[in-house]
């Protein structure tokens, strides 16, 4: 129950932060949609390893992580629409 919790509230903010940052994909919302459960889904995955194994990073260094493996991807992805 938590998990889902933590999953559906991330997957809402990462839709937010995604539609102000690409508005013009308003028109391919399957695209966007995409993207947003691919970045959920990796974040949410992130977070449970990390809580789960106890892994010695702080929040902040997680945070990079996360950020090197998931944005440019996500970026290339929706400005190819």
């Amino acid at each position: 129950m938590v998990t889902r919790i933590m999953r559906d509230n991330i997957t809402d903010l990462v839709r937010e932060h995604l539609r102000s940052q690409f508005p013009a994909l308003g028109r391919n919302q399957p695209q966007l949609e995409a993207a947003v459960q691919y970045v959920a889904s990796a974040c949410t995955g992130l977070l449970l390893w990390w809580l789960d194994n106890d892994i010695p990073y702080s929040a902040e260094e997680l945070y990079a992580i996360f950020r090197r493996l998931t944005v440019q991807g996500a970026r290339r992805f929706l400005t190819s629409a």
